[in-house]
């Protein structure tokens, strides 16, 4: 199932199937969608949803423009794709990695889209006999990901409990910069999009 939002402004014509809005904008009150798996757990899939559904957002946000198929509307959406890990055959590093190559499929032409199971096998250089559960990934395997889409990641480390400046100046002009990457906090891998420091949200 996949839900569509919208602000107050549209409402759905049940005689003729369609999206009416008054001022024809249909586009301008667009927030987004989101796939809804049918699982117990890890219920929410594929997912692009606009910084503006939240009142007050005023990051710095990565974002490339989807396109969306609706009723016979072309839409476009400005947001940065995500979803739960599957769990089973994918874990959060997986999802990291399909929402970062989703965003460059969308944002660079060369990318092209790649789905969770593509990115699962892409992590091994050679099969693993099945996906089923999954063992997650160590560092070299999401870098492994990255160098078969053809991204060429680099990888920078710090000393756990340490401050280092020059390490948080390096990771604030990446985001800055445009360039996605996943950091990995103890057992959490995620994309980073954005950034907080000394009272300053980006």
């Amino acid at each position: 199932m996949r839900l569509h939002f919208f602000d107050q402004t549209v409402t759905f014509d049940d005689a003729t199937c369609a999206l009416v809005c008054s001022d024809r904008q249909i586009e301008e009150h667009y927030f987004g969608y989101m796939v809804l798996r049918p699982t117990g757990i890890a219920t929410i899939g594929r997912t692009v949803l606009s910084p503006d559904i939240r009142k007050g957002a005023g990051r710095f946000i990565i974002a490339a423009d989807h396109k969306v198929h609706l009723l016979g509307y072309k839409l476009e959406i400005r947001g940065f794709p995500s979803m739960d890990q599957h769990v089973d055959i994918s874990v959060c590093a997986h999802a990291a990695c399909w929402s970062i190559l989703r965003h460059y499929s969308e944002r660079y032409n060369v990318h092209r889209e790649y789905l969770v199971h593509e990115i699962t096998m892409m992590a091994h250089d050679y099969n693993p006999g099945g996906l089923v559960p999954s063992k997650g990934l160590q560092i070299a395997h999401a870098e492994r990901v990255f160098q078969e889409a053809g991204t060429f990641p680099i990888h920078i480390a710090r000393t756990a409990g340490s401050h280092d400046p020059q390490f948080y100046r390096q990771l604030i002009a990446y985001v800055e910069s445009g360039f996605l990457y996943s950091p990995r906090c103890t057992r959490v891998v995620m994309p980073l999009r954005s950034w907080a420091m000394n009272g300053v949200n980006r």
